[in-house]
């Protein structure tokens, strides 16, 4: 069985970007399977009641479960996203100072100057093979005022994806993890409406 994890931090599609294309950032095989938490700084919905599409908060908690009884972490992967032409490269986890192994940019023009950005950081040391760790995400510094704020563009958010191994629960397979900060969308003629948060996308193929 082959399965290929993608991390995308994901915006409207336009018609001028420069984005880092998705592509393979590591490759394990044996008795291995993953499990991924994330959240956002954004405290408050877009639309509806308590709508604030600039509001942010200080820290963001998830508890890691998925994790079998014996099992050994192989990696540990943090990446984080965020709005504004500041690339913020030093996050913290857990009290834990994080330097960015690798930072992403893109930059769209639609009307306005948009600026993202995001950073990656290898964390395996932070992780423990057990359920019910708990990860508290902050020190994202982000742009939420213009011109994000107005279309609903403000990003702050982060997620935490941990290979693990167990030879007692798990099949053999290939577990292939891709990353990039690439926008997506269908309709280029609308006005940009809303960011995403990280966006996980798994696919699995099987075969014999």
């Amino acid at each position: 069985m082959v399965t290929s994890l993608i991390i995308v931090l994901v915006a409207w599609s336009v018609p001028s970007s420069a984005q880092s294309v998705v592509a393979l950032n590591e490759s394990f095989a044996g008795d291995y399977n993953y499990t991924v938490i994330g959240g956002s700084l954004r405290t408050n919905p877009n639309s509806g009641a308590g709508a604030n599409a600039c509001a942010l908060g200080a820290n963001d908690s998830e508890v890691l479960a998925g994790i079998p009884a014996g099992s050994t972490i192989v990696a540990a992967y943090l990446y984080w996203g965020g709005s504004g032409a500041t690339v913020d490269n030093q996050v913290t986890l857990n009290g834990n100072t994080i330097i960015a192994d690798r930072t992403f940019t893109d930059i769209f023009v639609l009307g306005n100057t948009y600026r993202f950005f995001g950073g990656f950081a290898d964390v395996t040391g932070l992780v423990n093979p057990v359920n019910g760790q708990n990860f508290t995400f902050s020190g994202l510094t982000v742009t939420n005022g213009a011109p994000f704020c107005a279309v609903q563009a403000v990003l702050a958010s982060w997620s935490l994806l941990v290979v693990y191994e167990n030879v007692a629960t798990e099949p053999l397979r290939v577990i292939n993890v891709f990353d990039g900060f690439q926008f997506f969308g269908v309709d280029q003629s609308r006005s940009p409406n809303r960011i995403s948060w990280c966006r996980l996308f798994r696919k699995g193929v099987e075969r014999s």
